[in-house]
């Protein structure tokens, strides 16, 4: 029926209830594929997960023997032991990294869509250092991942905060969910000497007059009533 509708935001899925069905957890960490020897090892720790702790032992190169005193073996994996224990307490058996004996860790884990945030963050941060070191800091790097009022606001505080002394700014869509904000996303990146344009009034913004003299490079002032209509009487200045 979608089809024949061949209309734009229509979908359907369907999702599981029920106690027991797989909910698996995570310990914020990525595990090295490769790895043959008894347990699993750690290649790296998401920053900000449960594992992310200056005095944990799940470092890079730590191995995870066992969870709550299953041992983690081919046959019993990692995911299968973490299976329905998001927000608890788990108790692991860690081979430290250096060597030495084994330690027991407590830590509670986060559930798939949590750790989802952490790795797009990485994913996130790794861009933005990349351009900035191909381009000496002249360029700045934007990702978009939803065209709605929350990514337009941390887009703009970027372009006028971080980004402001930039001379260029790569925005990145990929991987977008969709939405509308392409002109407003063009607004600010617009070089113009003078182009005062109001926006209305939203409950998380105030209508503002931006007067364009080249990017990151723009002064705002509240215009003086919040209607569709007005128009700021005052001069915008640039610098």
């Amino acid at each position: 029926m979608v089809g024949e509708l061949n209309a734009s935001h229509q979908g359907s899925f369907f999702t599981p209830s029920g106690s027991d069905r797989d909910a698996t957890a995570s310990l914020g960490v990525y595990l090295d594929e490769g790895w043959r020897g008894a347990g699993v090892r750690v290649v790296e720790v998401l920053a900000g997960g449960p594992a992310d702790r200056s005095r944990s032992a799940l470092k890079p190169g730590a191995v995870i023997l066992a969870v709550d005193g299953q041992p983690v073996t081919p046959e019993t994996e990692l995911a299968q032991l973490l299976n329905r224990k998001a927000g608890q307490p788990v108790r692991l058996s860690v081979q430290p990294a250096q060597g030495g004996e084994p330690v027991e860790e407590i830590l509670t884990q986060v559930g798939l869509r949590q750790e989802a945030m952490l790795a797009y963050q990485r994913w996130l941060d790794r861009r933005r250092a990349l351009v900035e070191k191909a381009s000496g800091g002249r360029i700045g790097y934007l990702h978009i991942p939803h065209m709605a009022m929350p990514e337009y606001l941390s887009a703009y505080g970027d372009l006028f905060g971080r980004y402001r002394q930039a001379d260029a700014v790569l925005v990145d869509l990929r991987f977008n969910r969709g939405g509308n904000l392409h002109d407003p996303l063009m607004a600010p990146c617009s070089p113009a000497r003078s182009w005062p344009r109001w926006s209305p009034a939203t409950a998380r913004a105030s209508p503002r007059c931006r007067c364009h003299a080249g990017p990151g490079r723009a002064r705002c002032s509240p215009t003086p009533a919040a209607t569709p209509t007005a128009r700021c009487s005052r001069r915008c200045t640039s610098g």
